[in-house]
């Protein structure tokens, strides 16, 4: 629970004319030698300040108490001890002060108000909000729930201020017993526990109170000197204090000189015009700055998703109520409570909004409630079912004094009706303004370019990561490197950065950290990433008994060989080693799996069994994330939309760790004959496309992520330039029986033999591309076999048929044909009209499929992997042949 404010009012203890008066008729000089009556002077403390008829004295010495003070919570920390230096230089030699320690050795006496109650015109006087937490909470009395508050609150600050009251040597002269009680007294206990309640924690100097002239009897108690706070000094304040107390001194506590001030109102002076006065040889200089130019702005409603985790409540909270910082609730800002409706009409707040709300329906800007106004008129402006009601209210500040403190509660202090219903189910978020929602994010020196000191890395506790123990939000990224040519690698990486993002998942470790990046590894073994088998070499299935993704003893041996090569290679990038690979996933997505549950302690125990030390991870999708978690492992998720109710779940489910979402899909890829999702098979609809141009996405994040950090982002990198080269006809054809002569010698099998099992590439078997299969029959009949994936049948060079789904016929013949580029070859697409399907190479690079049944009609084609001058085209083509092959300077799908 917060603490109480330790009163630092401006309390300006000046003793009245008539004591002074009173005290230059008992033999006083008319001026004042004091200079023996400092803290550094005045050692021997056998006596404190007393009262002696009207007069104070101070160890044994007549004592005149000039006093003031500062709002050390209004003055900078820097400044505090010039304000305290200006205090003594003005004449005075007592303040009411927190820095005790600092006026003491400045010269200065001290006279402490330590509350619980303060005033000083701020909210509930210096009480803490949480205290309305109880609906039944009555403050300054002898409640049980207050007192219980208040003696918590002296256990911890009163022993701290023992050392330093004056005998003991401090500077500590008087205490006052709370503030201005007579202008209250709901309980006239209350004040004797208040004093009893420090005389008890052994505080034994002089005790005071102060209320104004009317209520000085109501907030006085037997023993303690009455003090006066007023504004106009009147005979008959006097009179009622000397009738109370009887012959003492007449101190004024608090002089009001002036009244604050108050939005919309005229300013408060005593004063008229002033002249201008010389500066002093230490006046702060001042200056006038350049004016800002505003760079960027959020509204309320992007900023949502990144603030903590609102609140859920059939009916509306008051700030007080809300479960934030640590169960203390909400003081200061401001509160926004969402909630759908699903019609218009008359919204009522029965006064229930403390202090001003601004309602929204969606987007747009209704009006507003207050005290003045409870009633708006909602109109819907199209047809849609639902729509969200928003109503952001503003916490204008608590009352500093008065009966009516036990009622500032803030927000919807209760419920707000439409058409005469009230409204339930709110989602409420709480925007205090110290909260992090005002600050934007500055990871500058969290970068792999300039954090040299690695002694924590990544860690995921409560709701953030942390880095070096800062927040560290993860703004990372994917980019396949196996679909990108090698020489485009650092310009995708480089927009990558230039869009905001901090780390990315990716296999070009030294590179990413070379422009800045973090990185999370994601060895596997599968990868999943829409490749074969998801990564997994193709030659594993050889053995018609081995079980992918297991604890088989054929794959672990597979999958232990291939991390006795990568691991040892990933262990010095790694971020306690100077890298940049801040966290390592374990497999992925193995809940879709799930066929082994030995298997994940397994994956995890390999990989820390060769020396990775930084935070791991598993991912899976929503709906088989506890399947794929293994113990050890920092749970993620992978989706392709929000939703609410999971979040709450998996909070619950993985509690107080952050949440990371692993893969965001924000797209989805195509399928030859389907209808078109979004982009190219490749790139999935990102940020951006398969030849690396910006997309409309890719610069609504960069404004995003750009209003979340506080230093301007990178320049973008410059467009890869595209062309269009002449149209290129294929110069000859040689079908596939005149090709075979010309092969490797082929495999002679009494039986049909799958790719894998394939006597080729040192026994690792054939992973792509086709496998032709030829054997002499003598005579006709119905042809059975199991085909995997399409199989065109052929009598001698006669198409019989197709094995498969819908293709009837069939002509395997090669195409050739030369591609003429310019000096300096730049990126294209090619376009095959009237060809239908098959494979495209380029200088013996495998560019891709093509197939007339779509939805791509075009392939990328990389100007990196062409020549000046003349390129070969090779096209294998399996049904009928085009006449031309066609480039485009821009992709059509």
């Amino acid at each position: 629970m917060w603490p109480f404010l330790v009163r630092l009012e401006c309390i300006l203890f000046l003793a009245s004319a008539f004591s002074v008066i009173t005290q230059l008729s008992h033999g006083l000089s008319s001026r004042i030698n004091q200079t023996h009556l400092l803290p550094s002077y005045l050692t021997n403390r056998k006596l404190g300040l007393r009262v002696q008829g009207s007069n104070f004295t101070l160890g044994g010495f007549p004592f005149l108490i000039i006093a003031g003070t500062i709002h050390y919570f209004r003055v900078p920390k820097e400044y505090w001890r010039d304000r305290l230096l200006k205090m003594k230089a003005g004449g005075f030699n007592t303040l009411i002060t927190a820095f005790i320690t600092m006026a003491s050795q400045l010269g200065l006496w001290v006279i402490l108000c330590p509350g619980p109650y303060i005033g000083s015109d701020l909210d509930l006087g210096g009480l803490p909000s949480w205290l309305l937490r109880d609906p039944n909470m009555k403050l300054r009395t002898t409640y049980k729930g207050f007192t219980k508050a208040v003696n918590v609150y002296f256990d911890h600050l009163i022993p701290r201020i023992l050392p330093l009251q004056y005998n003991r040597g401090g500077p500590i002269i008087a205490m006052q017993v709370e503030n201005e009680y007579g202008s209250y007294y709901l309980d006239k206990k209350y004040m004797p526990y208040v004093k009893k309640a420090l005389e008890k924690r052994k505080v034994n100097v002089l005790l005071m109170t102060a209320d104004n002239g009317l209520t000085l009897e109501k907030g006085h108690i037997k023993n303690v000197l009455i003090t006066v706070h007023m504004k106009n000094v009147k005979k008959e304040t006097y009179k009622e204090l000397s009738s109370i107390q009887g012959r003492s001194p007449i101190m004024m506590t608090v002089y009001t000189v002036t009244s604050f001030d108050s939005w919309g109102v005229a300013h408060h002076s005593l004063d008229g015009p002033v002249a201008p006065m010389p500066l002093p040889l230490d006046y702060i200089p001042k200056n006038a700055y350049m004016s800002v130019t505003l760079l960027y702005f959020m509204t309320l409603w992007s900023m949502l998703p990144y603030l903590d985790l609102p609140t859920k409540s059939v009916k509306p909270l008051t700030m007080e109520q809300l479960s934030v910082n640590e169960g203390s609730g909400q003081s200061y800002g401001y509160i926004l409570y969402e909630t759908f409706i699903s019609s218009d009409g008359i919204l009522t707040s029965k006064g229930h909004v403390q202090d001003r709300g601004q309602v929204f329906l969606d987007d747009k800007h209704m009006g507003i409630l207050d005290h003045s106004q409870d009633q708006l008129i909602l109109q819907k402006h199209d047809h849609k079912e639902y729509h969200i009601l928003r109503i952001l209210v503003e916490n204008q500040g608590r009352l500093a004094s008065g009966k009516n403190m036990n009622q500032e509660r803030k927000g919807l202090t209760g419920d707000i009706y439409l058409n005469n219903s009230p409204l339930r189910k709110f989602t409420i978020y709480s925007l205090e303004m110290k909260s992090i929602f005002m600050t934007k994010s500055n990871w500058s020196h969290l970068s792999p370019l300039t954090l040299k000191k690695r002694s924590q890395g990544l860690v995921g506790k409560n709701e953030h990561f942390t880095l070096e123990g800062q927040k560290f939000l993860i703004f990372g990224g994917s980019i396949h490197y196996f679909r990108v040519p090698m020489e485009y690698w650092r310009d995708r990486l480089l927009k990558l950065k230039a869009c905001g993002f901090n780390t990315v998942t990716t296999a070009f470790v030294l590179m990413a950290a070379e422009v800045g990046l973090w990185v999370i590894l994601r060895p596997g073994p599968y990868i999943c990433a829409e490749v074969d088998l998801g990564g997994l070499p193709s030659w594993l299935l050889q053995d018609p008994k081995l079980k992918l993704r297991t604890t088989d003893k054929g794959f672990v041996e597979a999958v232990d060989k291939y991390f006795d090569h990568l691991i040892p290679r990933m262990i010095p990038l790694q971020y306690h080693h100077g890298g940049p690979v801040i966290a390592v996933q374990v497999e992925n997505e193995y809940g879709s799996f799930d066929k082994d549950a030995k298997y994940m302690s397994y994956v995890k125990e390999a990989l820390l069994k060769r020396g990775i030390v930084e935070l791991l991870l598993t991912s899976d999708n929503e709906k088989e994330i506890q399947k794929g978690s293994v113990k050890g492992a920092l749970t993620t998720v992978n989706m392709n939309s929000f939703k609410e109710s999971f979040f709450i779940w998996f909070r619950q489910m993985q509690k107080n760790k952050p949440i990371l979402i692993m893969e965001y899909w924000i797209g989805w890829f195509d399928s030859w004959g389907k209808k078109h999702h979004f982009k190219t098979v490749n790139d999935y609809d990102a940020v951006l496309t398969e030849a690396g141009d910006y997309t409309e996405k890719y610069f609504k994040l960069r404004k995003l992520f750009a209003s979340l950090s506080a230093k301007p982002l990178p320049l973008l990198p410059q467009h890869t330039l595209k062309t269009v080269y002449p149209s290129v006809r294929p110069s000859f054809f040689l079908p596939l029986w005149e090709v075979l002569r010309y092969l490797n010698e082929p495999v002679k099998s009494h039986i049909p033999v799958n790719m894998e099992n394939l006597p080729i590439n040192n026994g690792s078997g054939q992973s792509f591309g086709f496998v032709l299969y030829e054997t002499s029959i003598c005579s006709g009949g119905h042809l059975q076999a199991r085909v995997h994936d399409f199989g065109q049948v052929f009598l001698n060079d006669t198409v019989l048929g197709v094995l498969n789904e819908n293709v009837k016929e069939l002509y395997i013949p090669e195409f050739t044909g030369t591609l003429k580029a310019d000096s300096s070859p730049r990126d294209t697409f090619l376009r095959l009209p009237g060809w239908v399907s098959g494979f495209v190479f380029i200088n013996g690079r495998n560019l891709g499929r093509y197939w007339n049944i779509g939805p791509q009609e075009t392939l990328y084609l990389p100007g990196v992997w062409l020549h000046p001058g003349n390129n070969e085209i090779i096209l294998f083509e399996k049904i009928t042949s085009g006449s031309h092959i066609y480039s485009t300077d821009f992709p059509k799908l």
